[in-house]
């Protein structure tokens, strides 16, 4: 079992940096919510809808334990465009996620911190966002059931890149999530997450999302993966 494990992971990693290393820039996460509530998992496949600035796209995210306190996660999707004669927009990112602390009876929080890269590209547009930021809240348990409510709070200051019809332009924006997670039972999970921000360079960088977040039988998803003592 332990050896199937370990080559699952090893496969994940290599796929993260095997995309990473074959996709051309492009645009990127600034086009939809992280979806990350504040804590790492052992294995979660999430599947989300955003309605954004002139895109809707449809994201699939499969977020990896890989030692203790952390976590990979590999983001694929597409996004249709709501103006006329427009073709649909590829997205592909991975990010790397760290607990910086967990929620104790002196500090109620959980903090995780994340960076990414993230690229869109189509319609002869290419964009890349490498947002670094940290994901903040606190795990309620429903009291008379099974169920919990994560409301969670994710900044991240982005560098982004664009470039088409012969012209490219790089910038900083800074976005941030307001997300919550309802634990529905131990494998499933509604996230809902609004997504506010400046104007970036490809304009208007708000957008809300609604995602199903799915973990394997005999993987929690309530608890966090062990994190090495501190």
């Amino acid at each position: 079992m332990s050896f199937r494990i370990s080559c699952l992971r090893a496969s994940f990693v290599a796929s993260v940096i095997l995309l990473a290393a074959v996709v051309s820039p492009a645009l990127a996460q600034s086009t939809y919510p992280s979806f990350q509530q504040p804590r790492v998992v052992n294995r979660e496949f999430n599947f989300a809808i955003a309605d954004g600035s002139d895109l809707t796209p449809l994201v699939f995210q499969w977020r990896e334990h890989t030692a203790p306190g952390t976590q990979l996660s590999l983001d694929l999707g597409v996004a249709d465009p709501d103006f006329p004669g427009s073709d649909l927009f590829l997205m592909i990112g991975g990010q790397y996620a760290s607990v910086l602390t967990r929620s104790r009876a002196d500090m109620p929080l959980d903090i995780l911190f994340t960076a990414g890269l993230f690229t869109q590209f189509g319609n002869d547009l290419t964009f890349l966002s490498v947002p670094v930021g940290v994901s903040v809240g606190h795990r309620f348990p429903l009291s008379g059931t099974s169920m919990a409510i994560t409301p969670y709070v994710h900044p991240r200051i982005s560098l982004e890149y664009a470039s088409g019809g012969g012209d490219s332009e790089t910038d900083f924006n800074i976005t941030f999530d307001l997300g919550g997670n309802l634990e529905l039972t131990s494998q499933l999970a509604l996230r809902v997450s609004a997504m506010l921000g400046g104007d970036g360079i490809l304009g208007d960088s708000d957008a809300i999302g609604f995602s199903l977040a799915w973990t394997p039988r005999g993987l929690s998803t309530t608890s966090s993966a062990p994190v090495p003592p501190r």
